[in-house]
């Protein structure tokens, strides 16, 4: 039966993409809680949920069959439109997008934009997202990379390269790593997230790309801006073997992030780990 209930926003379970929805075009560096939602609350007809976009980073263009309302909570922006067009957004902005209408949210801020979301659905997940750019980002491949960077120059090019694309990582291998190594990209560069090629190596790379990375003097307590380490990150998503081979390594399973999480906690989402000896070895060592 439905009643009147109150979420506050502060105690609520904040969510990431999954590998998959990564893999279809989500940006990974977003986060989400869910305010009103079905799977939640005991309510039909409506869901409402929060939206964070850090600073420089972006809500890729993208459609889907219901129509939306954005308000923008804090923070300032540019809501991304069809044929390139965009118009800026700030806080306590009200924005409506009607059904299948390409649209997305672009932070050109200080601050990261907090953007509230309605849907006429039971539940966010009854919402599909379809990412414009997603073919594009996938055909991204070393060669680009470096003649992009040889034309604009390492400083328009994030520190590390392709060591920091998560596409490339889906291909690469341990000579991959290596070669991108020579040519002089940064072991410990990060975007602008804070991810480091040991945060991707530990997500979708495997032990010998983690042991390559280390072996080049990749920082095992380096951070993101969550303050996730490569190993919060492998508990998340990635692999027994990558959880197994960084704990092996002197990564640090009782690290808290700047949710007050640590690797074991995450790894509670992760249902390729669950139950594996990785599993309880990050168990033990809490």
């Amino acid at each position: 039966m439905e009643k009147i209930f109150v979420n506050k926003m502060e105690q609520a379970e904040w969510n990431q993409h999954t590998k998959e929805r990564v893999a279809r075009g989500a940006n990974p560096d977003l986060r989400w809680c869910y305010l009103v939602d079905s799977t939640k609350n005991s309510s039909h007809g409506i869901s409402v949920g929060c939206l964070i976009i850090p600073v420089e980073d972006e809500l890729p263009l993208h459609t889907h069959a219901p129509q939306e309302v954005y308000l923008i909570k804090s923070g300032s922006g540019r809501l991304l439109m069809p044929n390139g067009k965009s118009r800026s957004v700030s806080e306590s902005d009200c924005v409506y997008i009607p059904n299948n209408e390409k649209h997305g949210l672009r932070n050109t801020g200080d601050t990261p934009l907090e953007v509230i979301w309605i849907f006429p659905t039971d539940c966010w997940k009854d919402v599909e997202y379809i990412y414009s750019d997603v073919n594009r980002m996938k055909k991204h491949v070393f060669s680009a990379t470096f003649a992009i960077a040889s034309l604009l120059g390492q400083a328009a090019w994030a520190e590390c390269g392709d060591l920091c694309d998560i596409f490339w990582w889906k291909w690469a291998d341990v000579s991959d790593v290596r070669d991108l190594l020579d040519t002089g990209f940064d072991v410990n560069g990060h975007n602008k997230s804070g991810y480091r090629p040991l945060h991707w190596a530990g997500w979708i790379g495997a032990p010998d790309t983690i042991q390559v990375l280390l072996e080049a003097g990749a920082d095992i307590s380096a951070r993101d801006i969550r303050g996730d380490t490569a190993l919060h990150v492998a508990a998340w998503a990635g692999s027994p073997e990558n959880v197994a081979f960084l704990l092996k390594t002197g990564a640090n399973a009782r690290a808290k992030n700047y949710d007050g999480k640590t690797p074991w906690d995450l790894a509670q989402d992760n249902d390729n780990l669950y139950g594996t000896e990785a599993y309880w070895a990050l168990n033990a060592a809490q």
